[in-house]
C-alpha cells in the first residue's frame, strides 16, 4: 500500500494559481511559438449575453488557433497531463515545466478542448479536459478523431492546433473595450490593454525588427544595441486585429508611428557573465551564462516641460503609451516575463523615469538565479545577482535620469533653469530695479582677474552641453546660480562679492534645498492637470483651470520670496568691508540690520503680484 500523492481536490486549489487571464493566455501562445513553431496565431474571445452575466463570469469562450506543426495522438495525450512535457528541463525551449497548458487554464475556466493535426496525419485529433470530471477522480478520456468546427480553422491549412476554453468561472471580469486608456491616460479597456501587453511581451517575435546585440570588438566590448530585420516574424491577431509590437526601448518602429524620431541616446550594451545555479548547471552543463542589458533615452521631443512642469506633448505621449513606460522589461529567451521596477536596481522617483527604457535579457540556464517559477510570471533575483545587476546598472540609469531631468528643465521657459524652481530672473530684475547689491565692498580686482574668475564660474556651471555665459557673472546687482555638484554637508549657500556684484550660489545637494525640492515636486504632482483630472474622472472646466493657475502662481511666489530673502542676505554681506575690524557681535548686528533694510526695500513692492508669470 502507499499514499496517493495527488488528491483530485488539489485541482480546486490550483484554481487559485495566481494567473491573470493574460498570463494564462501567454502559456498557450508560448506553446504555439516554442512547441508548435507556428507562424500565425489567431486569438478570439467572446462574451456571454448581458442577461447571462454575473459579477464573476463575463467571458463565454476563448480560443487560440495556430498553424504550427500540430500534435500527434501521443503528444496530445501528454499535453493535458500536468508535469508531462516533451521539453522538460530544456535549456533551449521556453517551456520546461509541463505545467502551464492546463494549470493556467484551470485558473480561468472548467473546460479545455484541444484539436490538433499534423502534416502527416489525415485526421484531426481531439481531447478535452473537463475539470468537473477529473476533479471527481476520473481519468482524462483518450484522444479521439474529431474535426473542429470551421470557425476555428480559418488560419490553418495543413497542420495546426486549436485550444478552446469555456465554462469560465474564476476569470476576472473582462471588458470588450479596445481603448487602452481614458482621457486622463489611465487604464480603460481590458481588450485593448491585453493587446498592448501581448505586443510588449512578444515584441521580439512579432516586430519587423528586433533589437539585437552588436558583435563585440577585439576587447570583448559591445557597442550600442541595433535593430535588425526579424527573420522569423510571427503574427498574432486578437479578435480580428493584429497585435502590434510595443518596444520599451522605442528603437523599433511602432505601426502607425513610423515617422517618430529615433532615441536621443542608445547606451553601449552591458553583457554580464553570471554564474549558473548548481541546479541549472546540472541540466545545462554550463558554469556561466550571459545576461544582456540594454538602455536608451527617448527622443527629446517627448521630454518637454512648460513652466508648470506639464508636458505639452502629453496627448502624443499617451497615444504611444510612453506615460506607462515606467519599469524594466525582463526577458527570458526574448519573451518578457516581468515588467516592473524590479529587480530593485532602481527606485522610480518621478515622471522622468518614463523617458528611459531598459531591458534585461537572460537565457533559461539562469532560471534559478532569477527565481523563475513554473508559472513563468515575475522574477526575484537572488541577493548576489541583484547586487551584480545593481552595481552595473545603477550608474547608467542615474546618468540617463540626469540627462533627462536636465533636458526637461532646460525645455521650460527661458526664465527657468532648474525643475521646480521659479526662474531667478524675476528676483534679479527686482534687485536691479531697487539698486540693492549693486556696489559690494571688497578687494578691487583687475579686469584680467575678473575675466579669469568669470570664466571659472562659467566653466563650473556649464554641463550637459549647456553653456553658461560668463558675462552673467559680470553684471551688476544680485545674480543667482544653482549648483548641483557641491557636497551635501557643505554650506547651503555660497556668496561671491569680489566681482563687483553679489553672486548667490545655491547648494542644491544640501538637505535644505533637497527637502524644498521634494515639497515643490509633490505640490506640482498634486496640482498637475493630469492628476486632478484622474482624481475627478473628468476634464477640468475653464474655471477650475483658472483656479489651478492661481494656485500654481502662489507656489511660484514663495520661490520668488526665497530668492528675495537670500539675495538680500548676500547684498548685506557685500555691504560689509571684510578688511574693517569689528567685534563679532557688532558685525552680526550690522549684518542683520542691513539684511532687514535690504529685504524691506526689495519686498515693499506694489507690483509684487505681477512679478512672477505662470503659464497654465
Amino acid at each position: 500500500m502507499g499514499i496517493q500523492p495527488f488528491d483530485p481536490l488539489a485541482l480546486s486549489a490550483m484554481k487559485s494559481g495566481g494567473y491573470e487571464i493574460k498570463d494564462a493566455l501567454c502559456e498557450l501562445i508560448d506553446n504555439s511559438i516554442w512547441h508548435g513553431n507556428a507562424k500565425n496565431m489567431e486569438i478570439k474571445l467572446s462574451w456571454l449575453d448581458l442577461s447571462s452575466r454575473n459579477s464573476r463570469s463575463y467571458l463565454k469562450e476563448l480560443f487560440i488557433a495556430d498553424d504550427g506543426i500540430g500534435m500527434d495522438r501521443d503528444t496530445l495525450s501528454l499535453s493535458v497531463q500536468i508535469g508531462k512535457s516533451s521539453t522538460f528541463d530544456s535549456t533551449e525551449n521556453f517551456g520546461r515545466f509541463g505545467y502551464g497548458m492546463i494549470a493556467g487554464a484551470l485558473t480561468q475556466c472548467n473546460l479545455v478542448e484541444i484539436y490538433s493535426k499534423t502534416k502527416t496525419g489525415e485526421d484531426w485529433n481531439y481531447i478535452q479536459y473537463d475539470f468537473a470530471h477529473v476533479s471527481a477522480g476520473n481519468l482524462i478520456p483518450d484522444p479521439i478523431v474529431k474535426p473542429p468546427p470551421e470557425k476555428y480553422t480559418a488560419k490553418i491549412k495543413d497542420s495546426g492546433t486549436i485550444v478552446i476554453w469555456s465554462l469560465f468561472d474564476s476569470a476576472e471580469s473582462f471588458s470588450n473595450d479596445w481603448d487602452v486608456i481614458n482621457a486622463s491616460g489611465s487604464y480603460k479597456g481590458d481588450l485593448g490593454n491585453l493587446s498592448h501587453d501581448l505586443g510588449r511581451i512578444y515584441r521580439k517575435f512579432i516586430a519587423d525588427e528586433v533589437v539585437t546585440s552588436p558583435k563585440p570588438d577585439e576587447n570583448g566590448k559591445y557597442g550600442k544595441s541595433i535593430p535588425l530585420p526579424n527573420k522569423n516574424i510571427r503574427n498574432i491577431t486578437l479578435n480580428g486585429k493584429k497585435v502590434i509590437p510595443w518596444d520599451p526601448l522605442f528603437m523599433i518602429k511602432i505601426p502607425g508611428f513610423e515617422q517618430d524620431p529615433e532615441p536621443f541616446d542608445i547606451f553601449d550594451e552591458l553583457v554580464l557573465d553570471v554564474e549558473t545555479h548548481p541546479i541549472d548547471k546540472k541540466r545545462s552543463q554550463k558554469d556561466v551564462d550571459k545576461v544582456t542589458i540594454r538602455l536608451t533615452i527617448l527622443n527629446e521631443k517627448w521630454r518637454q516641460q512648460n513652466e508648470n512642469e506639464t508636458n505639452p506633448q502629453m496627448e502624443a505621449i499617451r497615444k504611444r503609451l510612453i506615460h506607462r513606460n515606467e519599469g524594466i522589461s525582463v526577458l527570458r529567451q526574448g519573451r518578457e516575463v516581468n515588467f516592473d521596477k524590479t529587480p530593485n536596481v532602481w527606485s522610480s522617483k518621478g515622471t522622468w523615469d518614463r523617458f528611459w527604457g531598459c531591458e534585461i535579457d537572460f537565457p533559461s540556464t539562469l532560471d534559478k538565479r532569477f527565481t523563475i517559477k513554473n508559472v513563468k510570471i515575475g522574477i526575484k533575483c537572488d541577493y548576489e545577482l541583484k547586487e551584480q545587476l545593481k552595481s552595473h546598472m545603477s550608474a547608467a540609469i542615474a546618468s540617463a535620469v540626469k540627462v533627462i531631468r536636465h533636458d526637461m528643465k532646460k525645455s521650460k521657459s527661458e526664465a527657468t533653469k532648474e525643475a521646480n524652481k521659479t526662474p531667478h530672473e524675476e528676483a534679479e530684475e527686482r534687485f536691479g530695479e531697487t539698486g540693492v547689491g549693486e556696489n559690494p565692498v571688497g578687494p578691487v580686482m583687475t579686469e584680467e582677474e575678473k575675466e579669469k574668475a568669470q570664466q571659472e564660474l562659467a566653466d563650473r556651471f556649464s554641463e550637459h552641453g549647456e553653456k553658461v555665459d560668463k558675462e552673467k557673472f559680470g553684471e551688476i546687482g544680485v545674480k543667482f546660480q544653482d549648483d548641483t555638484k557641491m557636497y551635501e554637508n557643505g554650506p547651503f549657500l555660497e556668496v561671491r562679492n569680489n566681482l563687483g556684484n553679489n553672486i548667490v550660489i545655491y547648494n542644491l545637494q544640501h538637505p535644505f534645498f533637497k527637502h524644498l525640492d521634494t515639497v515643490y515636486t509633490k505640490l506640482a504632482q498634486l496640482s498637475s492637470e493630469e492628476a486632478i483630472e484622474q482624481l475627478l474622472g473628468r476634464e477640468l472646466t475653464d474655471e477650475e483651470l483658472e483656479v489651478r493657475k492661481e494656485f500654481n502662481k502662489e507656489i511660484a511666489n514663495t520661490r520668488y520670496l526665497i530668492d528675495m530673502l537670500l539675495g538680500s542676505f548676500a547684498a548685506s554681506k557685500g555691504d560689509i568691508d571684510p578688511d574693517t575690524k569689528q567685534i563679532t557681535g557688532s558685525t552680526l548686528n550690522s549684518l542683520l540690520s542691513r539684511w532687514t533694510d535690504n529685504l524691506f526695500t526689495v519686498t515693499n513692492d506694489k507690483d509684487f503680484g505681477k512679478r512672477v508669470k505662470v503659464d497654465i
